[in-house]
């Protein structure tokens, strides 16, 4: 699978602590801020549940659905390489990548592709024990940016606060 949920929710403790936190890896500079790259992170996650999907559908289901049969032009494989004249238009026929992603089996998907990668997905079980969801929201920009990019936004409480 390619893409996946954006949204970074926290980073995991390097000391053995099982309580999330997010570390002094970023700098404000002019407004903007951009990660120290010189800082290696012990871990990486991401956050996706059930209630986003269930709560976003429609955003889902768009990137499922480019996820599943990526335009023609498309070159997943290598972002920024033109797709060859005949393979697009061998997928503009009906002859492209199909793939048979679902809302169901979405969140198996992404814990297997973050897996192979050395990445995590962070679990409500886990998240709950330390922080309570206030807020999400979920977007698919691709209409806008031309980019597979699902973009889940997820504000945290900590618990007891």
């Amino acid at each position: 699978m390619r893409g996946g949920c954006s949204g970074r929710a926290a980073s995991w403790s390097s000391t053995g602590s099982t309580v999330p936190r997010t570390p002094p890896r970023w700098t404000s500079r002019g407004g903007t801020s951009t990660r120290d790259a010189r800082i290696p992170y012990p871990f990486f996650t991401t956050y996706c549940d059930a209630d986003s999907l269930a709560e976003f559908g429609a955003e889902f289901e768009a990137f499922i659905r480019h996820v599943n049969r990526p335009p023609s032009w498309a070159n997943l494989e290598q972002p920024g390489t033109p797709v060859p004249m005949g393979l697009r238009l061998r997928r503009m026929l009906g002859g492209g990548p199909r793939g048979h992603l679902t809302r169901a089996t979405y969140l198996e998907a992404l814990r297997e592709a973050l897996g192979r990668v050395g990445k995590h997905l962070v679990e409500p079980d886990t998240l709950g024990a330390c922080f309570k969801v206030i807020f999400r929201d979920a977007r698919y920009l691709y209409p806008l940016t031309g980019k597979f990019h699902l973009h889940l936004l997820t504000v945290l409480r900590p618990v007891g606060k």
